[in-house]
């Protein structure tokens, strides 16, 4: 997530706390097209009482100036995550800045990214259609195209069950049935029991 004329820095970690440079380069345009509602949120957020799973510090964002103007944004885990908790954080914090640039998620399985991601989206974008934009976006990345496709549609038929979405979750279940027997090839189906058992049924 790196784009070389990109004039947004992204920090996984709060200002000040680390000599680390950034670990994103993003575009300041679409940080303007969703990072102040971000910012506000989670200023707000940090202002009333602190809960596990909640950062320490919110969200920074500030211009810099000097031979390029840039934005730095600061983004930090929770400051009692564990070592899991805090990879899992910034792996989510990855596929934000993804769906907001239109680029392919990473992680472990496709199921969970998507989870963990529309988590953070209806944190960071309370009054937002954050369901309908992430379908949105799957579609234009090809995540829902499942002929022939076990990953996507076992990824998708975790996420649409997690999320109780009827009309991907009935055609992601219909493309399951159509590849039973090739779903256990799949490094999607060892991170759900429930996956393994729907496709001992198919």
């Amino acid at each position: 997530m790196w784009f070389q004329d990109g004039d947004c820095h992204v920090h996984l970690y709060a200002e000040g706390r680390s000599k680390r440079g950034p670990s994103f380069r993003i575009h300041d345009a679409g940080i303007d097209a969703v990072a102040w509602d971000m910012i506000n949120t989670v200023h707000l957020g940090s202002q009333r009482r602190k809960t596990r799973g909640s950062p320490s510090k919110p969200c920074e964002l500030k211009r810099t100036l000097g031979t390029e103007e840039r934005l730095e944004l600061f983004i930090a885990a929770p400051e009692d995550s564990s070592r899991e908790e805090a990879f899992r954080w910034h792996l989510t914090t990855r596929n934000f800045l993804a769906w907001m640039t239109k680029k392919p998620l990473v992680g472990r399985a496709l199921g969970g990214a998507l989870i963990d991601l529309l988590h953070r989206m209806q944190i960071l974008r309370p009054n937002a259609d954050n369901t309908g934009d992430l379908i949105s976006y799957t579609k234009e990345l090809g995540y829902m195209d499942f002929t022939h496709c076990p990953e996507y549609a076992l990824g998708l038929l975790r996420f649409a069950e997690h999320y109780q979405i009827k009309s991907v979750w009935t055609d992601a279940f219909a493309h399951c049935v159509g590849m039973a027997d090739i779903l256990h090839s799949s490094p999607e189906i060892s991170v759900s029991a429930d996956l393994v058992r729907l496709s001992g049924s198919c």
